[in-house]
């Protein structure tokens, strides 16, 4: 399958297509947190934001919306963002087109039991975005999303080592960080960060100004 999910390749694209970072100038950068709502981090991840009144894009897997509704609505109350990483996270390598659709579709249903009236923001596992799917999925009036920066925190290293990524190669005011919200690093991790970041002028807005 030709991923054009892959980040090479999704950065190279019009923003309206695949959306990957915002405007340069704005000195915002926009947290994003894949696979959750978890019951062991997300809530943690929530209050550290709460914190440094931050606002992310939580994209949630169906099946663990429907495990953890009430972790769902508190991200909704709490002013974040809800969008599709589909139902069962499954490698879409390994599905058809018509069950690439389905997982997405699944897992939006989950996300309007919580809060209706989102627009469908969809990142696919992995990245694994085909041409097919990606024609498909706008053609449904569907937002597709990736990121321009990867924490790389399911690595699941030390904080030091993890801490690098950001030190070897800093990040640039409009980047989608891409975070997960089922570890404790990630917290480690943007409890070190979130300060030096407000200190630099940064605000934390969620992606929804950027899907048009």
């Amino acid at each position: 399958m030709l991923n054009i999910g892959g980040e090479k390749i999704a950065k190279r694209l019009p923003n309206g297509l695949i959306v990957t970072h915002g405007k340069p100038k704005e000195k915002s950068l926009y947290l994003t947190f894949d696979d959750g709502p978890n019951e062991s981090f997300t809530v943690s991840i929530c209050e550290l934001l709460e914190k440094h009144d931050a606002k992310a894009t939580f994209f949630c897997v169906g099946k663990s919306i429907e495990q953890n509704p009430e972790i769902a609505r508190y991200l909704v109350e709490k002013g974040h963002l809800l969008a599709n990483h589909s139902y069962n996270h499954l490698s879409f390598k390994t599905l058809t087109l018509q069950q690439q659709l389905a997982e997405a579709d699944d897992c939006q249903t989950k996300i309007e039991s919580i809060c209706p009236g989102l627009p469908k923001i969809f990142r696919a596992p992995q990245g694994q975005l085909s041409p097919a799917l990606l024609l498909k999925l706008k053609s449904q009036g569907w937002k597709i999303a990736h990121w321009s920066f990867d924490s790389l925190d399911y690595l699941q290293k030390s904080l030091e080592v993890q801490l690098e990524v950001f030190r070897e190669k800093a990040v640039n005011s409009g980047d989608v960080l891409l975070f997960h919200d089922d570890n404790q690093i990630a917290i480690d991790i943007l409890e070190v960060l979130l300060p030096e970041w407000q200190q630099q002028g940064f605000k934390f807005p969620t992606i929804s100004e950027l899907i048009g």
